[in-house]
């Protein structure tokens, strides 16, 4: 890796110190070579030729998981605009990392494999990528809502917060899956998650995607010029069916 964008990503790494409810996150991009990586089968053995590695941490909170996603996808943006391949990693142990000095009070589901990305896309990654519909996302009907009536939230209803919305609904996620749901109501949106896969919901990967899209969200809605601030509040109406409430983007705030 260039030695000017490995410093570029330290900087990166050293503003995301401070997860959504203000607990303590590290960050680190873990090198070593190639065949070392390839022995600790990253992403039971799919990701393949990595040498580098952004590894994170974040102390035990109700919103860990959602903190090391909503960081960890600032780097990962941060690292797109420095033009490299970024490929999340589900399947890791820290333990493989003893230097790090991860703590048990530490949450770390998630590392991120970064590096020049090749020319093409290997076979394996296309069949991959077919058989999650990695380029489909599903409709704003089943992901944006007006409360507290439940209803589709419509793009005019959403406003200047379109923009911020339509980021959401682009965010990767584990297996595709989107398990986020949004409520607006007025200028507070309460985020939630839907879980749709046991396996990931076990291993807190549903988590993790919510703090993707909550990065997202606020990243486009402060491009935009717009004011807001995370809460933890009640939702102003229940929970989705289905779904358990995370936090709240109050736009008045």
């Amino acid at each position: 890796m260039d030695e000017q964008v490995r410093t570029e990503l330290a900087a990166g790494r050293a503003e995301s110190s401070r997860g959504l409810l203000g607990e303590a996150a590290r960050f680190w991009l873990v090198e070593r070579p190639e065949p070392d990586m390839r022995r600790l089968k990253l992403g039971l053995g799919i990701v393949a030729n990595a040498s580098n590695l952004l590894v994170g941490a974040v102390m035990e909170s109700p919103l860990a998981y959602a903190s090391l996603g909503y960081l960890m996808e600032r780097l990962v943006l941060k690292a797109t605009d420095l033009g490299l391949g970024t490929c999340w990693v589900g399947h890791y142990d820290p333990k493989w990392f003893p230097e790090l000095g991860i703590t048990k009070r530490e949450k770390t589901p998630v590392a991120v494999a970064v590096g020049y990305p090749t020319a093409k896309r290997t076979a394996q990654e296309r069949v991959i990528r077919i058989a999650i519909q990695a380029d489909r996302r599903k409709p704003w009907d089943d992901l944006f809502f007006a409360g507290p009536s439940e209803a589709p939230l419509s793009r005019e209803q959403a406003g200047p917060y379109a923009h911020a919305l339509e980021m959401v609904r682009l965010a990767p996620s584990a297996g595709n899956t989107q398990p986020w749901r949004i409520v607006k109501n007025g200028l507070k949106f309460d985020f939630h998650v839907k879980p749709t896969n046991p396996k990931y919901e076990e291993r807190h990967l549903h988590d993790v995607d919510v703090g993707i899209a909550l990065s997202h969200f606020e990243l486009a809605a402060r491009e935009t010029g717009l004011k807001g601030s995370w809460n933890v509040q009640a939702p102003d109406a229940p929970a989705l069916n289905g779904c358990r409430y995370v936090i709240s983007w109050d736009g008045g705030k």
